[in-house]
């Protein structure tokens, strides 16, 4: 049976979004905040990626706008093809060739030689590409040259989506020491996207989030900020409440507004119910936030260390003072294996529910047990946990 908590407070505050941990994932998570690649995009096999799929990738790495469909000169590629403006574009610039016979063969698969010509062409590099050799021998040495061929994935000498997907990334966020001497990114200079690693600070408001800044991850980006400042951004609609006090990498663009966030890899978010805090399993036991030294969570096996000079924040409010943990469900910021910031709730904010209904909820846990929710509409702020991971209020019913 499913486990839920709900949180509720009559503070404005962001509602809760699932947040995701820094892995391979990410890559496609920043391409797919920026529409270069579509959201049901299949990234997690070796399947083959067509040519018109990779025409509609490398013409949003070209002019950073998806392309309506249209006619265009190839008899196999119709308006009714989603992907048609985005070959008859690549196909007007040059960039890509039919096979013959007025055909472009969009549902055939993408060679080698194919992809780096236009991932050269998107970057700047096809003249020196034709100075070494020119098609296809030139481009196939150029990829080596500027590393493009590290990135790229084939199965039975066709790309994968998978290469497709890092040879995009590899496109969009790397610039060359190698002549013509390109010295900005296509995120710089077609999308101006600036990317900051940094540490969420506490916000007041769901139309911004605090950054405290802790580097440019690209020395390209158009603004670059000064390091150890709290710089403000518009949250552009993200929930992002529960990155609060987690080390993150954030896509802004030039309105300064958020369009991807992602935690680092040494940054973790971890969900329960606190079963122990330093060795103590008593509710009574209620340390000071300052002795707080380690910490466990019912049905987890970690036994959780908590780093010097960790930030608590009790029922919506940081404190300094003792907390009650035991028992309360708690969110865990870890970095590197360390607890830096605790964010929980008492009973008398949440519980566990095992029955919703059109207009009761059940608790089973809690001193809500079996209490009606009444005007939940409400709230301003309803942080919904189910089996400990963050989701949406659309998940129940109320």
């Amino acid at each position: 049976m499913k486990k839920i908590l709900i949180v509720l407070t009559s503070i404005l505050c962001i509602i809760v979004s699932t947040v995701c941990s820094a892995s391979a994932d990410s890559i496609s998570d920043e391409l797919e905040a920026l529409k270069v690649i579509p959201s049901d995009f299949a990234t997690d096999n070796d399947e083959l990626i067509n040519r018109a799929e990779f025409a509609y990738i490398a013409s949003m790495l070209m002019q950073n706008r998806s392309l309506e469909p249209q006619a265009t000169k190839f008899s196999d590629v119709t308006k009714d093809n989603p992907y048609s403006g985005a070959i008859e574009y690549l196909s007007e610039a040059g960039i890509i060739n039919g096979v013959g016979d007025g055909l472009y063969n969009p549902n055939g698969y993408v060679t080698a030689e194919m992809s780096y010509k236009i991932m050269i062409n998107i970057l700047g590099y096809n003249k020196f590409a034709d100075d070494l050799g020119g098609y296809p021998d030139g481009y196939v040495s150029a990829a080596n040259k500027l590393g493009l061929a590290n990135e790229a994935s084939y199965f039975g000498g066709y790309l994968t989506k998978k290469g497709a997907i890092s040879m995009a990334h590899f496109v969009l966020t790397n610039a060359f020491d190698t002549p013509p001497y390109i010295d900005y990114t296509v995120l710089a200079k077609r999308y101006k996207i600036n990317v900051y690693n940094g540490i969420v600070e506490s916000s007041e408001s769901s139309d911004y989030t605090n950054i405290k800044i802790t580097g440019n991850k690209y020395n390209t980006n158009p603004i670059i900020l000064e390091e150890n400042k709290i710089h403000q951004f518009y949250s552009n609609g993200k929930n992002l409440r529960d990155y609060e006090g987690a080390h993150v990498t954030v896509w802004v663009n030039e309105q300064e507004e958020i369009v991807h966030i992602e935690l680092r890899k040494n940054s973790s978010i971890v969900y329960g119910y606190v079963d122990s805090v330093n060795g103590s399993e008593e509710s009574t036991h209620i340390p000071s936030v300052a002795s707080l030294s380690r910490l466990t969570l019912l049905n987890d096996e970690n036994d959780y260390r908590i780093a010097s000079g960790v930030k608590v924040r009790y029922n919506g409010y940081i404190t300094q003072n003792t907390v009650g943990l035991v028992g309360n469900f708690a969110r865990l910021v870890l970095v590197n294996d360390k607890i830096t910031f605790i964010e929980t709730w008492d009973s008398l904010e949440g519980g566990i529910i095992t029955g919703v209904s059109l207009d009761n909820i059940e608790y089973t846990k809690g001193n809500r047990t079996g209490l009606k929710i009444d005007d939940f509409d409400k709230f301003t702020n309803k942080r919904i946990y189910i089996d400990k991971v963050p989701a949406a209020e659309g998940h129940i019913k109320v």
